[in-house]
């Protein structure tokens, strides 16, 4: 496909290494970290054999590019089922930016995919530039991260000490181990995850993200992040719920970006362990369509919507309206694309998931 000089194409391994160094814009410095990342995120997605993206062309070189992740998800009962393609790891060359080549990028994948097992195109981190240009172009917003949070004054004062005096902690390495029925580890372990949310019944008339054994073995090895994971067993070796933090080095923060139980109770002796043992500074948990036994079991343990202390600590918006985006495949004029199996996909109300469908966690 051609637009104003470029040449918009399907991804292609020999353009790999071009990829890898534009990428930088958005990735960082770090070429070998960057590849890595690239690798686990594209080439690695358990849903799809070959790796799905668009590149543009400029006089033969790659000056600008969409990776694409592919989803399942569930809908009432594991049978019923449909995919999702998320556009992520967007980015364009400085001098080729505002000139519509992303707009463009994303029609070529409307046409190719529109016939396709692929019911929307999702984006799940967008922040307010994005999302701007998304609702130009028939995107919707579906739901906004809100974030409960949970602080500990003291740990976040010990900390700032002991940052100034230039004392290194190893945080990390001390909250591992077992705790009497609780593991914590910085080892996923796939199949007790998935045979744990097998049991776990699912929603009625409610969209929830597939979290199966495939799932499961590519999702966590993330090589950018580093997870650390809460096992409750019991005495059959079977875990019968779990957490997955997200932590964060340089603040001590964590963010729970997973979490399964098949009874409330479980999540709340994770939880009171972690919070007793004092292993992060702060805590924050995506607040979207949260169950509402879940919803009070955390406000039961001091999680509150406010996040003035969080700006603060970064000196930035923490939470700076990044959304959840989406649009469906075929002609955004028929509004019957909007729903799925009688669900209005439009309304945050109608899905059900933990951050990990996002792309930036």
């Amino acid at each position: 496909m051609l637009y104003k000089g470029y040449e918009i194409r399907d991804y292609q391994p020999d353009f790999k290494d071009q990829v890898i160094d534009l990428a930088k814009i958005i990735w960082g410095e770090d070429r070998n970290k960057n590849k890595a990342y690239f690798e686990w995120k594209f080439e690695r997605n358990p849903y799809f054999k070959e790796m799905i993206g668009t590149i543009g062309l400029y006089k033969g070189k790659a000056i600008a590019f969409n990776g694409l992740t592919v989803l399942k998800w569930y809908i009432d009962n594991r049978k019923n089922i449909f995919y999702t393609i998320g556009s992520t790891g967007a980015c364009t060359q400085v001098n080729h930016q505002r000139k519509g080549l992303h707009t463009a990028m994303v029609e070529y994948l409307m046409k190719k995919y529109g016939t396709s097992r692929f019911k929307l195109i999702t984006s799940f981190s967008s922040n307010p530039a994005s999302a701007a240009w998304a609702l130009k172009t028939g995107w919707k917003i579906f739901a906004t991260r809100k974030y409960l949070r949970r602080y500990d004054y003291w740990q976040m004062g010990k900390r700032k000490i002991l940052t100034r005096v230039k004392v290194r902690s190893n945080e990390l390495k001390k909250v591992l181990g077992k705790y009497d029925s609780i593991e914590v580890t910085q080892n996923v372990k796939p199949i007790a995850m998935a045979n744990l949310i097998e049991k776990i019944p699912i929603h009625d008339n409610t969209i929830s993200l597939c979290r199966d054994l495939e799932f499961m073995k590519w999702r966590f090895l993330n090589p950018s992040i580093n997870y650390l994971f809460y096992y409750i067993w019991d005495n059959d070796k079977k875990i019968n719920g779990y957490i997955v933090v997200k932590y964060y080095s340089k603040t001590g923060a964590g963010k729970i970006v997973d979490y399964a139980y098949l009874d409330i109770q479980y999540f709340k002796k994770i939880l009171a362990l972690l919070i007793s043992q004092k292993h992060f500074t702060f805590l924050f948990i995506l607040d979207v369509n949260l169950d509402e036994d879940l919803s009070k079991a955390l406000q039961g343990f001091g999680f509150h919507q406010r996040d003035l202390i969080a700006k603060f600590i970064a000196r930035k918006k923490i939470n700076k309206e990044l959304c959840y985006l989406l649009k469906p495949l075929k002609d955004k004029n028929q509004v019957d694309y909007w729903y799925i199996n009688n669900l209005d996909v439009r309304k945050s109300e109608n899905w059900k998931f933990t951050e990990i469908c996002s792309e930036d966690v």
